[in-house]
């Protein structure tokens, strides 16, 4: 049986990559790929679905990053290594879900930073309100230079 947070967890997750598709979706203005793409790995390619595939067969694609070998390459999941509409939602739900434990994350690795950065940036331009949550939980000083 699944735990009750797990489960609001999950919900909640979802709320924050559906928001994140929806803004890709109907602001893209706002999202620069060149920029985004700057901070991944110079021969890295989105799209390898084989490998990821693969990957299912030993563990969950959405697995916690324990060893932080994607976080080093800028990214929070496997399964955001197959497209950037899967990339920006799992930004959004670290920075909305985790974002204190999100913070420390950032700081230590460039390309997260990087890519936190820009996703902070567009949901601060869609709605200004939410520095004061980005100031509170420590999210806007860990983007910092």
């Amino acid at each position: 049986m699944l735990s009750a947070d797990f489960l609001q967890k999950w919900k909640t997750d979802n709320i924050h990559a559906f928001i994140a598709r929806i803004i890709l979706e109907q602001h893209k203005w706002l999202f620069q790929n060149q920029d985004w793409q700057s901070y991944n790995p110079s021969d890295f390619h989105y799209g390898n679905m084989e490998d990821y595939k693969n990957s299912l067969r030993d563990h969950s694609p959405n697995k916690r990053n324990e060893n932080n070998t994607y976080f080093t390459s800028g990214f929070i999941t496997q399964l955001g290594m197959t497209a950037i509409d899967q990339d920006f939602p799992d930004y959004a739900m670290r920075i909305f879900g985790e974002p204190r434990e999100f913070a420390q994350i950032i700081r230590k690795y460039p390309r997260v930073k990087g890519k936190a950065r820009i996703v902070m940036n567009i949901y601060l331009t869609l709605a200004p309100k939410l520095k004061s949550f980005f100031d509170q939980s420590g999210l806007t000083d860990a983007v910092k230079n």
